[in-house]
Order: structure tokens, then C-alpha cells, then sequence
């Protein structure tokens, strides 16, 4: 029984270890002031196209492609085509929780 339950917590820390891994490669993904201000851009809901994400957020277009597809390649962002447009939208928006809590943290 005993180690039935050493398994069992084994088997849960490895779990807990693998979900921390991910959170820090997500979070490394992040990690770049860009790449937090497309998240603050898009946490409103709407999709954007990057002429407009280039505009509200005065960046080069290639500088802010290449933050769009690094977030895409981390499965944060989904895109849609209409036309020549390629419009940008979180996938989830509970990535935008993340801005909320770094300024609720005391280490800001």
C-alpha cells in the first residue's frame, strides 16, 4: 500500500513538474515587451489585423510579424484570412489575466 501511495505522489510530482515546464517555456514566450502589449492589444476580444496592431501599438510591421508568429507557434494567438488580411485574436483570453496579476504583484 505504501508504495501503491509513493507512485501515486510520483506519479503526481512528475505531472506537477511537466505543467510547470510548460508554464515557463509559455511564460519565456512571453516575455518580451511586444509580445505583452499585443496581449494587452488584443485583450479587448476583437480580432486585429497587423496594420492595425502596427498602428495602435507603433511598431515595425516586420519587428511585430515576427512577435505575432512566435505567439502563434506558442498556440496564444488563432489567426483568420480574409483576403490579403490576416487577422489576429487570442485563443484563450485568459492569457490577458496575466497583465492583471503582474500589476497586482508587489514586485512592480
Amino acid at each position: 500500500m505504501l508504495t501503491e501511495n509513493n507512485q501515486q505522489e510520483q506519479q503526481t510530482q512528475q505531472v506537477a513538474a511537466e505543467r510547470i515546464n510548460h508554464f515557463a517555456y509559455i511564460l519565456k514566450g512571453i516575455g518580451h515587451s511586444v509580445r505583452l502589449q499585443i496581449i494587452n492589444a488584443l485583450s479587448d476580444g476583437r480580432e486585429r489585423a497587423v496594420n492595425e496592431l502596427r498602428d495602435e501599438l507603433k511598431v515595425e510591421q516586420t519587428v511585430l510579424s515576427h512577435h505575432l508568429a512566435k505567439m502563434r507557434d506558442l498556440g496564444l494567438l488563432t489567426t483568420q484570412r480574409d483576403g490579403k488580411k490576416l487577422y489576429y485574436k487570442l485563443k484563450d483570453d485568459q492569457i490577458a489575466y496575466i497583465i492583471d496579476c503582474m500589476q497586482k504583484c508587489d514586485i512592480v
